[in-house]
């Protein structure tokens, strides 16, 4: 028996504790157990893997405005979309009010340290002049755990740039559900930094920095009236802040952008692009599932959650039939372990309903 297969059937046993004492278990009991893993282990070789994939919404005709979640601030002043202008003259959404705009059709997550999202939209800005003790937004964006969610309305990591009558700064920061006090960072640069009548792209980089701290990689790059020819980056900072409100643990974040009609006239070219696909089943942080994954599942089943490939706070059997579905991902064709052979979900599958059957031979 090879190395992964004697592996294998360890981690059945593990998964079927209850099978070195059959005798001592009622057969309805025996049942109960099993059958939920025979189940499981069709759906986990019926039902594939979903993984985000990059979004990019140039505005380029009204439908786009269909994927968003918008909330206006004044409802008989909606944003609206326009033929002409934006970046290369194809079509961009008017300011003309205060509005929050989340992407919900499609969800991504940072759950890994490394991992990263990066957030990013266009404004064409205004050139205003606030009175001191006043500041206006010329835009923001933000990474949400509600689809329907903007800032101040649900947890929200959001960059703001904004000016005062001093300044053009960032402004941001893990905002909780009502506003409050926050763990946030303020950045400021000469006032006059962002020209008015220019088109500014600000690209936000979210990454799991360690557990519980936000990394943010926060850059305003300039695109000149038209937007169609990069100028260079005019703003520009790296920060960490503390998660307290779970992004760094949630799978299932939503992007956005907010604006007023006090520091832009026009919004352009939403994109976000998720973290580089990785493997809920690399437990060792290897960057591939391998045997040895297997091993470290087998020293925390049951034990911890630190090989919890399906989220659910804990090692267990389903976690073993996660590895098995991904047993090979990120290991180069010429290794030792794509060579191996591990048994289909499916087999996990027939295992759990030949353990069944003898079950009921044994009563009969």
């Amino acid at each position: 028996m090879c190395c992964c297969a004697l592996r294998f059937s360890r981690a059945v046993a593990a998964v079927f504790p209850a099978a070195a004492s059959l005798s001592k278990v009622s057969l309805s009991t025996k049942l109960s157990f099993f059958i939920p893993i025979c189940v499981l282990g069709l759906v986990g070789n019926l039902v594939p893997v979903r993984e985000a994939s990059a979004v990019v919404i140039d505005f380029d005709n009204s439908s786009d405005l269909l994927l968003f979640n918008r909330r206006d601030e004044f409802q008989y002043n909606p944003m609206q979309w326009s033929s002409t202008g934006g970046v290369g003259n194809s079509g961009s959404l008017d300011v003309s009010s205060i509005h929050a705009t989340t992407y919900s059709a499609e969800s991504f997550g940072m759950t890994s340290v490394g991992q990263e999202i990066v957030v990013s939209t266009f404004f064409q800005v205004t050139d205003p002049d606030p009175a001191p003790g006043f500041s206006t937004n010329f835009g923001e964006v933000y990474l949400t755990t509600d689809p329907t969610g903007y800032p101040q309305a649900s947890n929200t990591a959001f960059v703001s740039i904004r000016r005062d009558s001093s300044s053009d700064s960032f402004f941001g920061g893990a905002l909780p559900i009502g506003g409050g006090s926050f763990s946030g960072f303020s950045v400021d640069f000469p006032k006059g930094t962002l020209l008015g009548g220019n088109w500014y792209e600000l690209r936000v980089t979210y990454y799991n920095a360690s557990f519980q701290t936000i990394g943010w990689e926060v850059d305003v790059n300039d695109y000149g009236a038209d937007g169609l020819a990069f100028a260079g980056t005019v703003m520009s900072t790296s920060q960490t802040t503390s998660d307290g409100l779970g992004f760094t643990t949630d799978s299932t974040l939503y992007g956005g952008f907010a604006t007023n009609w006090g520091g832009a006239t026009a919004v352009d070219n939403f994109a976000v692009n998720p973290p580089p696909v990785g493997f809920s089943a690399d437990f060792d942080s290897d960057v591939d599932v391998d045997d040895q994954d297997l091993s470290r599942w087998e020293g925390d089943f049951s034990i911890n959650d630190d090989s919890d490939a399906d989220g659910d706070g804990d090692s267990d059997g389903a976690d073993f039939l996660a590895w098995q579905r991904q047993f090979g991902s990120g290991v180069a064709a010429t290794s030792s372990a794509a060579s191996v052979t591990v048994p289909e979900p499916r087999s996990m599958a027939l295992v759990g309903l030949a353990v069944v059957a003898v079950l009921l031979r044994r009563r009969g």
